[in-house]
């Protein structure tokens, strides 16, 4: 049925005295207004925190093949998408780093620099919903505890202890055990 102002809607009840609900009077548009703003603003500000990431790091000094030590950050990380590099905060550079870059190895070993920002995209299609964003933190944290337990099965036995006693002083923010990666 047409209702001559350029809309049209389809009759549900032949003898119902109301109109019957059309996309212009209906919550949807308005919804989906709300929805893709909030896309929007997510989109923004996840970009412009790579960007602001991307220029912390731009002052890193090569250590070797893809690793850099970094006077700008706290935690070492991986960091890029195609071409992923390695990045040391220069506080622990003079400590021992093979366990450190063991760590960050099986992160790129495992596509973990791949998956982590395309996760970050369905959290920001899905910025509303705060079970999505939970799954998102608690994803990020199994990755972390993953790589841990690979680099454990990759010590010795005699450093395991060494390597445990620091991952707890590290999530802590204890730093007393030097080589804390």
């Amino acid at each position: 049925v047409y209702d001559g102002e350029g809309g049209s809607y389809v009759v549900t009840a032949k003898d119902s005295m109301t109109p019957p609900s059309t996309v212009k009077n209906s919550v949807m548009p308005m919804l989906a207004v709300v929805w893709a703003s909030g896309v929007m603003t997510a989109l923004y500000i996840f970009l412009k925190n790579i960007i602001d990431f991307y220029v912390k790091l731009s002052g890193a000094e090569k250590y070797k093949d893809n690793i850099y030590i970094s006077y700008n950050i706290t935690s070492p990380l991986v960091y890029g998408f195609l071409k992923p590099k390695i990045y040391i905060p220069s506080s622990m550079a003079d400590l021992p780093l093979e366990r450190i870059i063991k760590h960050e190895q099986t992160h790129i070993r495992r596509g973990d620099h791949i998956i982590k920002p395309l996760c970050m995209m369905i959290a920001v299609i899905h910025w509303f919903n705060p079970l999505v964003w939970l799954a998102f933190r608690l994803m990020c944290r199994d990755m972390e505890m993953s790589c841990d337990e690979a680099v454990m099965r990759q010590i010795g036995q005699d450093i395991r202890a060494e390597y445990a006693g620091s991952l707890l002083q590290f999530a802590t923010g204890k730093r007393l055990i030097a080589g804390a990666p």
